[in-house]
């Protein structure tokens, strides 16, 4: 009954099934996003994190015409004092590492931005390689790593070096060169 409800002998074939897993998807998205809210505000970043994750796991089976607008949703649920949360969580307990990188890279700039900050403020030795790990996965972040190499201070230099090498990218050789002289 209803216009959800199509009236063939093969549901799979007419949709009907995916209209059910669409709408579905939409109720488990809202409960996440309300999940990272409420986290969020009482700034339990372990269980924010973990909603954060669930929703960008989500994203492949969210609709192509709806995924855009779901990206969004998801980076404005994230400002940054929340990637500041999850940083900080993610150096204090090395199992939300992972579940951290996979949000921030679906997060992109804004996440580097905050995680190169973290970089600037000293040579934090145990977590420097996590750091290079979230950044070198992202080569949109390409920009933001090159002010690095002109950088006053020693470790400033070393951690885009060591950034540009991990991202890999050939256009990064011509920002290394006048270092070598």
């Amino acid at each position: 009954t209803g216009a959800e409800r199509r009236k063939a002998n093969d549901r799979r074939a007419t949709g009907e099934r995916r209209l059910q897993l669409v709408t579905d998807q939409r109720s488990t998205i809202a409960q996440l996003l309300s999940a990272v809210d409420q986290d969020v505000r009482a700034q339990a970043w372990e269980s924010a994190l973990l909603a954060a994750l669930a929703l960008v796991r989500l994203t492949p089976r969210v609709p192509l015409a709806e995924r855009r607008s779901f990206a969004i949703r998801v980076r404005r649920a994230l400002p940054r004092r929340v990637i500041d949360g999850f940083i900080d969580t993610a150096e204090r307990d090395p199992v939300a590492r992972e579940p951290a990188r996979a949000v921030f890279r679906f997060i992109g700039l804004d996440a580097a931005e905050a995680v190169m900050d973290r970089l600037r403020q000293g040579d934090a030795i145990g977590v420097r390689g996590y750091y290079y790990d979230v950044i070198g996965g992202m080569p949109e972040s390409y920009p933001l790593v090159t002010p690095l190499l002109t950088g006053r201070e020693a470790h400033e230099v070393r951690h885009g070096v060591a950034l540009l090498g991990r991202l890999g990218l050939a256009q990064g050789v011509a920002d290394l060169e006048p270092l070598l002289e």
